[in-house]
């Protein structure tokens, strides 16, 4: 009897600290040289109310980037990242290939929020949208 109650308390205990990174079944990033599409899928959004998307540019510091609601049962969600090129501008040069990572932080109701790992993405953007994109920061 003892031993049953011994199995079930490791059952429980293995349960809860791998249960929150099961809630992100996929997290994937995909470049097509103009932005990066994020996609993931949840197994199960009870006590969730929202993902912030980080990104970090070429080795910076992690940013909030933006904040998707939870639709409070499993779903798929997609995000594009419509700004990666700004990200890893360095003394108005834009710097090209550039290495994102993100990561997605779970927000939870009862506090407990945690973080993916993070995820990397190449994003080489041609010379010619490279060259607007600065074109169009100076009259911003």
């Amino acid at each position: 009897m003892k031993t049953i109650r011994y199995f079930f308390f490791l059952l429980i205990v293995v349960s809860l600290a791998y249960g929150a990174d099961s809630i992100i079944t996929l997290f994937k990033a995909n470049s097509d040289g103009k932005a990066i599409t994020l996609k993931w899928s949840s197994s199960d959004e009870s006590g969730i109310i929202s993902y912030g998307i980080h990104r970090s540019a070429s080795g910076q510091v992690f940013k909030n980037i933006n904040i998707i609601k939870a639709n409070g049962f499993p779903s798929n969600y997609e995000f594009t990242d419509n700004d990666a090129l700004k990200a890893n501008q360095i003394n108005d040069k834009i710097q090209s290939p550039s290495v994102y990572s993100y990561r997605l932080e779970v927000i939870k109701k009862d506090g407990n929020n945690f973080s993916t790992d993070q995820i990397y993405v190449t994003h080489n953007v041609n010379n010619i949208r490279r060259t607007w994109g600065m074109i169009k920061e100076m009259f911003r």
